[in-house]
């Protein structure tokens, strides 16, 4: 039987990666444009729903089930896919009819969200799912987006019990849209690794490295002796798991992004 991770292991990586995005919050924000991977996103799980949205609602039926169109962004961040998908969704005429609720533990981030001013119809809320997972909106929604989320949620059980609950949280014929980061695929990704030896020389909050599971990592930013964040990588298995998680059909898997355009994996799964 796989042991599960501490749950004082799994807070103590949570504050890991909060004081990274505190410290890192300003450039991180600035060096962060959208991914390629979201057009895709949009076309099979967005334009659809909306287009249909809109139609009732020209039509007068707004009471009916196909209603607005509500969409779940967890861990939102600096607003990066809120301000994609507005501007996407306003391209297409249909941004009348999209409601946003992005939720991440980074007020730093949050704050950079929240100055884009996107409208009333975006909001942003600061929630810690990892150290409370019952505090997530309960929906349902027609979308619900993971990216870039996975791979700083500490471990195995609490990754899978995420993809469940957000599974739980689709509206019928709404989709969950993730990503899987594929870095330990890259050839930079061995500069980046940082020791967890050396972090806890130095750590207020010392990580037990005899708690860790395969594929936990802590990845350096800019020198040598800058900020690390905790990060996981599932190998084939896992990445599985993690998708049978997720409970629903997928209706598309594929690669997008970073230079090689397959920095990330990314899965969409729907509700009938």
């Amino acid at each position: 039987m796989l042991r599960g991770m501490k749950r004082e292991t799994v807070l103590a990586l949570n504050a890991l990666n909060q004081a990274f995005y505190t410290a890192v919050a300003a450039e991180w924000s600035a060096r962060r444009p959208a991914w390629r991977g979201f057009e895709r996103v949009f076309e099979l799980a967005c334009a659809p729903r909306l287009s249909a949205s809109a139609a009732a609602r020209q039509a007068g039926r707004t009471a009916e089930p196909v209603g607005r169109f509500h969409a779940l962004d967890v861990g939102a961040g600096d607003g990066r896919f809120a301000a994609w998908l507005r501007a996407r969704a306003t391209a297409a005429g249909l941004g009348e009819d999209l409601e946003y609720c992005g939720v991440d533990a980074s007020a730093p981030l949050l704050a950079y969200a929240r100055a884009r001013g996107l409208g009333t119809n975006y909001r942003f809320a600061t929630l810690d799912f990892v150290a409370q997972p019952a505090s997530l909106p309960v929906g349902p929604f027609a979308l619900i987006a993971l990216f870039g989320v996975l791979h700083h949620v500490a471990s195995r059980a609490a990754r899978l019990q995420l993809l469940a609950d957000l599974a739980q949280r689709l509206a019928p014929g709404g989709t969950l849209a993730l990503t899987i980061w594929r870095l330990d695929r890259d050839p930079r990704f061995a500069a980046r690794v940082r020791s967890f030896s050396a972090y806890n020389a130095r750590a207020a909050q010392p990580i037990d490295e005899a708690d860790l599971e395969a594929g936990d990592r802590l990845l350096g930013w800019g020198h040598a002796h800058g900020p690390v964040r905790y990060c996981h990588f599932p190998d084939a298995a896992e990445t599985a798991e993690l998708i049978a998680a997720g409970r629903w059909p997928a209706i598309a898997r594929f690669d997008a992004d970073g230079q090689s355009g397959a920095l990330n994996e990314y899965v969409l799964l729907r509700r009938p």
